[in-house]
């Protein structure tokens, strides 16, 4: 197999999780914290603008509202589900907010 046939040859799993991640990343339709503002709680937008703004996790419009997803670059998609309209807003961006503390890779962003 020449040099030429590998830059033609489908991606199998075997890709490297780097590149797998950047391809994630280009085919996806981020959110933009202004437009999360106007449907999330108050105390769980602010546990998210947190989250996005200074540890690097990537905030994605998911189903009917959003989701935030895990900076790691290892392949996996780890994300956490937010609420639109909770019960209870304040226990609702704790568990958000626990939920981004347990980064199965407990990289230092999270420190």
């Amino acid at each position: 197999m020449s040099a030429g046939d590998l830059e033609h040859a489908p991606t199998t799993s075997t890709a490297l999780p780097q590149q797998e991640a950047r391809r994630m990343s280009e085919a996806w339709n981020e959110a933009s914290l202004k437009d999360a503002r106007g449907s999330l709680d108050k105390e769980v937008y602010a546990v998210v603008e947190d989250l996005v703004k200074n540890k690097g996790w990537r905030l994605r419009a998911q189903g009917h509202k959003y989701a935030v997803y895990c900076p790691c670059i290892d392949g996996r998609a780890n994300f956490i589900t937010l609420p639109g309209t909770s019960r209870n807003p304040g226990n609702a961006a704790k568990r958000v907010k626990r939920s981004a503390s347990r980064c199965p890779d407990r990289h230092e962003l999270m420190k």
